[in-house]
This record gives structure tokens, sequence and C-alpha cells, in this order.
């Protein structure tokens, strides 16, 4: 196995060039004009694809035009708009012994197998996800044996001004599950008054530089929390943020901060994992690769990127998401040819293609059109363009989900990359990619067909439909068939924020021109229908949401709010005690949250779905579900989770009398990791927000639980 393609091929089991969203994103954020289309076939063969300056793809360390590998200029990266990552694969290819100029400290690294070539494998793992998802990132070594001092590594960080620097490291002669003092992974952070100091006889005399920077240690402090729990649950052993020292560490200064984070301007999150005396594992390589990844994308997600600039155009916002062709005609057969009629002229934009394609379908599926053209589930189907590529990245027109392999709607003449013709017409397009929907895509469509539903509902069903007997659902999950949260949660989650955050230039990319799609780059945010001038909307009169994101955005704010660990007692997350000041101030638990009816009100009010759900009080919170039918589906005496989905709200009780309520939570979904958390919840003066496995069976239940569903 190829570790720097390992999470394109194998992780999420792509098995042809439609699955390849390293540079379905990139194509999308990260290339300045020109914009590159790119291609790759199953094999994954080493190549560089570029267009102009910018390299797309990269297996094997390929450089772009006018770039060089050595050990001069270490650094390689990529041209993503978004933050800016650096990864620092530890260790020298030969013994480095120098003076760092700018402190007189000495500098010492050398060769240490195998650690050297795990670490360094680890990194190209890590970039070639980050990549795909976004980031620009920045390698300090482009090999195994570059030499590169500790001043060097910095400065590659520093003068990117890196928005985290990530070290990978590990310690060989312990074990997996215990490098010390029982973690098996250990994080260290920039600390204020942390220090290195030279032993006789070493550097400049008896240097010691101590490290200051208030505002950055506070960053990595912040983000080495975040490491060391999504690498407790990637890896499967306990990571912990750990004090390190290098007093008894015979060559090297005395001090309790490795020289790279006290060197670096920028917050520096580096890593140790345990590992015996002979190689770490394959698998044991993978897990502490997704550790890395997890930990830098929850740090600094991609949401947080500056965007590309969009167009000056605004986008009308009569009306709740204007339909874009009125007295349009369908087939409403779903195996027949059909012939679709949109009206509109072409040029044409990505949004006009979602929404005709909506249209379509809720007429073959026998739906008013209301009920499919929400502005959810448009924002999908421009999201599902930039996941499957399609006519993003290959020669054909008007074939943006890779459909149709025997639809009467291609052009059997027109050449293309990847196998999958072009359709004959925008019209053409439109009506075979809803019929396909409509033939053999049941969970997908009827997401598609349900107002209340959300763009993250639809990303889950098109990550779990590999099941259908309709060959074409295989193709649209293929990525997903062997780890379909992997694939869900690594693909489809970051492309959401990219086109939410970036709405206006994503959706108003122009198709189907004879220069093929991205060339220019070129959009027109006229034709944008669904948006204000600010972008996508959000919850107002005229949203087609109306004034609820439903259980999506539920399932999203609780993870958000609550410790992904388990337990951390009475300390609650910072996004928590965050949110406790602004949606549900003045409780009797303050800053706290150790309430489960505080902790589920909060994630309710944050979320936006009802910003009246009681703060607190199970018995207040049961009397209110059910005095609003309109808001709230209720089913009474759950006790079996087959009945649950995720967002749906469980309080203890029954139809006797909210005076029976008792301990409520929200029903997550199978989360990652060991642990088996389904549940977010708290606990009244035990325990603040976190994830945990809450059962359908409480000593307070006299009638059992209660489901609350939102509408």
């Amino acid at each position: 196995m190829k570790p720097a393609i390992y999470y394109l091929n194998d992780k999420f089991g792509f098995s042809q060039s439609l699955k390849i969203v390293s540079f379905v994103i990139v194509a999308f954020v990260g290339c300045l004009l020109p914009t590159a289309i790119a291609v790759a076939d199953a094999s994954f063969d080493t190549y560089c694809i570029t267009v102009g300056d910018c390299a797309l793809y990269d297996p094997n360390s390929c450089i772009a035009p006018g770039s060089t590998a050595n050990t001069s200029s270490p650094a390689s990266s990529s041209s993503a708009s978004g933050p800016t990552i650096v990864l620092d694969p530890g260790h020298s290819g030969h013994d480095i012994h120098d003076t760092d100029p700018q402190t007189g400290l000495y500098d010492h690294d050398y060769p240490n197998i195998p650690e050297i070539s795990e670490v360094f494998s680890v990194a190209q793992n890590v970039k070639t996800k980050l990549q795909a998802d976004g980031y620009n990132v920045i390698m300090t070594k482009n090999s195994v044996n570059d030499d590169v001092s500790f001043r060097q590594r910095a400065d590659i960080a520093n003068q990117a001004n890196a928005a985290l620097a990530v070290s990978i490291h590990d310690s060989h002669d312990t074990s997996w599950d215990d490098m010390g003092g029982g973690d098996g992974g250990q994080v260290y952070t920039q600390n204020v008054g942390d220090y290195r100091q030279n032993k006789p006889g070493m550097g400049q005399g008896n240097q010691k530089v101590t490290f200051t920077d208030n505002a950055v240690a506070q960053k990595s402090n912040q983000y080495g929390q975040t490491f060391a729990q999504v690498r407790t649950n990637d890896e499967g052993h306990k990571v912990s943020v750990a004090p390190e020292s290098f007093d008894s560490r015979a060559g090297l200064p005395s001090g309790n901060l490795p020289m790279v984070q006290l060197f670096a301007k920028v917050p520096w999150v580096y890593n140790e994992v345990g590992a015996p005396s002979g190689p770490l594992s394959q698998s044991e390589l993978d897990k502490y690769a997704k550790g890395i990844i997890d930990g830098v994308e929850n740090s600094v997600p991609i949401s947080g990127a500056n965007s590309s600039s969009s167009t000056s155009s605004s986008g009308s916002s009569s009306g709740c998401c204007p339909s874009a062709s009125d007295g349009v005609s369908a087939d409403t057969n779903g195996a027949g040819s059909g012939v679709w009629n949109s009206g509109l002229a072409a040029p044409y934009i990505v949004e006009q293609y979602a929404i005709n394609v909506l249209e379509d379908l809720a007429q073959k599926k026998g739906h008013p059109a209301t009920d499919a053209v929400t502005q959810q589930h448009v924002l999908a189907l421009v999201a599902w363009a930039l996941v499957e590529g399609g006519d993003i990245n290959n020669d054909s027109l008007f074939n943006l989900y890779n459909t149709g392999y025997s639809s009467p709607e291609l052009d059997a003449g027109a050449h293309t990359a990847n196998g999958l013709g072009s359709y004959k017409s925008f019209d053409a397009g439109v009506e075979a990619t809803a019929r396909t929907l409509a033939s053999g895509h049941g969970g997908m469509a009827n997401v598609l067909m349900d107002p209340s539903s959300t763009a993250t509902d639809f990303a889950h069903a098109e990550s779990y439909s590999g099941t259908s007997s309709y060959p074409g659902t295989q193709e649209w999950a293929g990525a997903a068939l062997s780890d379909p949260s992997g694939y869900e949660n690594g693909t489809w989650k970051p492309v959401l924020e990219i086109v939410k955050s970036n709405y206006k230039t994503n959706a108003a990319l122009v198709i189907g021109t004879t220069d093929h799609e991205l060339i220019d780059n070129k959009t027109d945010a006229t034709k944008l229908s669904t948006i204000n001038s600010s972008g996508l909307t959000s919850s107002s009169s005229g949203d087609c949401t109306g004034s609820t994101q439903g259980a999506g955005a539920i399932v999203q704010e609780a993870l958000k709010l609550a410790w992904p660990d388990g337990s951390h007692g009475n300390t609650p997350k910072p996004e928590y005690a965050a949110a406790l000041q602004q949606y549900n101030a003045g409780n009797y638990t303050g800053n706290v949250g150790n309430d489960c009816g505080v902790f589920v009100s909060t994630v309710i009010r944050a979320s936006g779905v009802d910003p009246n759900y009681p703060q607190s009080g199970t018995g207040a919170q049961w009397s209110y579900v059910v005095a609003h039918p309109e808001k709230y589906d209720v089913q009474y005496n759950v006790t079996s989770f087959s009945d649950l989905q995720p967002g749906d709200i469980l309080i203890v009780g029954g139809p006797g009398g909210s005076n029976a309520a008792g301990h409520t939570w929200i029903y997550v979904g199978k989360q990652p990791g060991p642990q088996g958390f389904y549940s977010a919840s708290a606990s009244q003066g035990s325990r603040t927000g976190n994830l945990d496995t809450d059962l359908l069976s409480d000593g307070n239940a006299s009638g059992g639980y209660m489901r609350v569903r939102v509408k």
C-alpha cells in the first residue's frame, strides 16, 4: 500500500475517478485562475496534473512548475485557499550539530529508525486528506531523509503564517497502548514560561530562551486539547496533553518545550504515539494519521478559511426559493426517456441544474415542487456536484452527478475521460438525473421529497445508499461502501461547509460551455434564485426552511457543544459555556450546564430550531412539546432504538402527566470511536454536556421514554 494515497484509494473505497474528491474541492476553492480540470484512473499511477502553476493531485511528491525539491527549500505545499497547515514529520536523515544563529541554542537532530520513515508516511497520508478537504498544506520535508534543522522547520511555519503547525513523532521501545504514564499517545503544547537552556559546552554559552507569546500559547493549548480528545477516539487508547522534559536527554538542551515550538510564532501541536521496538503496523499508522487529520479539522475547520471572492452581482431573493422554470413539463414515468423543458437559456449555472432536477423529481414522485425545492435541498445538490465531480472535472457537458450509463439522453459521440458520456442538452441531463434518482435511489429521493430534511440528511442518505439493487446507486455511493461514516464525515461534511461559506461562487459556477466548466472559473450570480444579497439565506420569512433547520441542525449543535470523549465532570466544553451565556443565561446551573434539561434546551435554542424551548426543567419541556403538535411529533413508550432517528429528543415520562418527567437527552446516531457513543446529554449536579450511551430505561420512568421529533 502506498501511504500517500491511502485515504483516497483504500480508506474511502475510491474505485473510480468519479470519487476523487481531492481535486474536486481544489478545483472549486483552491487554485487561482486558470483553474484545472483533472482526472485519474483507478490505478492511481504516478503523475502530476497541472494547469498553469497549479498542481492538483500529488501522490508521490510531484512538484508544480517552477518549484524544486531540495534540502535548502524543504517545504512543499498545496495551493488551496483553505487554512495553511504545516506538517512536520520528525527527524533528519543525518546528524545535525548546529548553533541556532538567533538564540545561540544548540540545535541537534538525528535519524531515528524506524520512526523517521513511519512518521513521514503518516504525514503524507495526512497531507493527502487535508488537501482533499481544501487545506493548504506545507511539509517541512519533501523526502524521508531530508536534513532540516529545528530553526528551518519553525521558519517554514512562521513564513507561511500557518494557522497551525503539527509535529508528528512516535516513541519506540514503549508500546502502542502505553508510551509512559498509561498514555498510548501524548500531545505537547506551547506555554508561556516554557524554555530551553544549553547544557555546559553546548551552543553559545549557558543560553536560556523562554516562550513568551500568550496569544499563540492560548491557541496551542486549545488545539492541543482537541488533538488529545480526537486522537483518543481515533486511536483507541488514551492520549493526554502532557508535560515534556529534556533535562535527562543526553546531547540536547535542557528544558520542557520542543525547539520547533520554542522558535515558532504560530500555534504548534507536537504529537507522540507509543511504538514497540519493532515497526508500527499499518493499522496503527492509519489510526495515528486519522487522529492527526481529525485533530487539524476539529481545531481549524475549513469553514474558517478565507473563501474565494464572491461576485459583485447578487441574486434575487423574491419569494421563497422561487422555481427556476414555470410551466415546465417532464416525463412522470420513472423508466421512460421523457422530455424536460426548463425554459432557460444558456449559459447555465450549477444552481439552475439542481433546482430543475428537484422539480423534475417531484413530478415523478407525485409531490408538489415546494416539497422538493427548499433551500436545504438546493444546497445539498450544489454540494453534491462537488462531491461527485462529474461534469465538473471531465469533458462531458451536463453530467454533474455521473449518472446515465444507458440513458437515451446521452450523446454517444461525445468524448469523455471517465467513461460517462455527456448529455445532449441541459434539459436532457436534468431529465436523466431525476429519472435515475426516482427509479432506484429511494433513500436519496425520499430525503429530497421531505420539506423538513436538511443537506446533511441527504449526505447521510448518499453515503449509506450503496445496498440498493440499482447499479447507479453503487456508483453514487461507491466511495462510501467500505466506510460510510468516514465518507460522510470526511468528504461530505467538509464540502458542505465549503459551499455554505461561499455559496454564491460555488452555486453560480457556469456549466455547459464549449470551453468546459471551470477553465475560466466563470460565475453568473445574477442567475441565482435561492439567495439574498448576503449569500445563503438564514432563517427568515423568505426562507423555505422556515424558522427551523430540523433534526440535522440539532445533531450538529449537540456534537458541537458536547465533550466528544465522555464525561468531563462539571467542566463544560468551551463552546457549551459560550452557548449557555448566549441562549440559556440565568438558569440555576450558571456557566456549568450540568443539568440534562439545560443541556437539551441550550442545544435546541442554539441550533435555531426552537428559540422558545423551555430553558430548564424536563417537566416543563414535556408539557411544552405536547402542547405544540404543530412543531413536534410525539411518540410515547419508546423502548427500541429502531424507533429513533438522529435529532430525536428523549424525555422520561408518559401520558400520565408532566410530573412523571425525568431525564432527557438527544439521540445523535452512532458516533466514531471505540466507545460507541450515540447520545448527547448532561446530568444534574454530576456532569456537563458530553457524548454518552444513555439508555431507553430510567429509574424515574413511569411510562417509558417519550420520543420528540421536530416536524
